[in-house]
């Protein structure tokens, strides 16, 4: 796998934010670059963030503060899995929820077991000087099917780490980000 994307020093380019395209390592690329912040119409880079959040987290969520006034153009992804340092996947920002549903075993009619349980990762505009990122892998799953046991879920109750890049340049995504 490529190396993709690169913040920082660059050995031929200098500083800045640079994005390869797929397959083309953005250290040496042998095409031309999807994204090269030196560019004059580049967006300008306000600040990148890297944390993590903890599973039922007290709150769930981060707070970011730029303090631009305004809401202003976000990337963001995220990951379950960190090995010497670098994320082994990667999401966009995005989440879901499942309800579970199914008979107690010998209950009465009308008896049911039921469980929701969320996973992703996800950031709003909190306000117009502030970001909020939230862990939405925050409920454990609870295994009540026989047949399929150790069954698991796939993301439920994990910490998530994640990276963002906050540009100065106001949002045209409509809060969706890149």
């Amino acid at each position: 796998m490529a190396n993709r994307i690169l913040i920082g020093s660059h050995s031929s380019f200098g500083y800045g934010l640079f994005v390869s395209k797929d397959g083309d390592d953005v250290t040496n690329p042998s095409k031309p670059l999807i994204f090269d912040s030196r560019a004059g119409n580049a967006w300008s880079i306000k600040q990148v963030v890297e944390n993590s959040i903890a599973p039922n987290a007290s709150p769930i969520y981060h707070t970011i503060n730029h303090g631009l006034g305004y809401n202003p153009l976000v990337a963001m992804r995220w990951s379950t899995s960190i090995t010497n340092g670098k994320a082994t996947e990667v999401y966009d920002p995005g989440w879901g929820e499942v309800f579970y549903e199914d008979g107690v075993q010998g209950g009465g009619q009308g008896d049911v077991f039921s469980n929701t349980w969320r996973d992703g990762c996800v950031w709003t505009h909190h306000d117009t000087n502030n970001i909020r990122v939230y862990n939405m892998c925050n409920e454990a799953y609870l295994e009540n099917d026989p047949i399929e046991v150790n069954d698991e879920n796939f993301l439920s109750n994990s910490t998530v780490y994640y990276a963002m890049v906050v540009f100065h340049n106001a949002d045209f995504t409509g809060g969706d980000g890149l």
